[in-house]
């Protein structure tokens, strides 16, 4: 399992917009989804600690599910990623981590 967040800001003046429209429809775009995803939550930055103020994660059943995720053809998951860019600041970088748990990782390059 992996874990994904996507860090970013949104346009100024839009974050209650954006926290309000992620309340609304949250829900169906957890289940628009493809197979190997799962919908973890929104988060904000308390007190702007930090780079981004808003997070999206993810749960990743491996890194396949990428693939799944360039073939997915719904239209509701579509629809509802562009109005979640909508919001996004584009004059404002991105931030994009995936990471792994400590069970069963193994460091390329080092011997055990």
């Amino acid at each position: 399992m992996y874990e994904k967040a996507v860090r970013f800001n949104v346009k100024e003046g839009q974050g209650n917009a954006f926290r309000e429209w992620m309340l609304d429809h949250q829900d169906e775009y957890a289940r628009s989804l493809p197979v190997g995803w799962k919908y973890l939550g929104c988060y904000f930055t308390v007190f702007h600690m930090g780079r981004h103020d808003w997070q999206i994660r993810y749960e990743i059943d491996s890194l396949g599910a990428y693939d799944t995720l360039r073939a997915h053809e719904d239209r509701t998951f579509g629809d509802l990623l562009a109005q979640i860019y909508d919001f996004i600041n584009p004059n404002l970088p991105i931030e994009v981590e995936v990471v792994s748990g400590l069970p069963g990782l193994k460091i390329l390059g080092e011997h055990e």
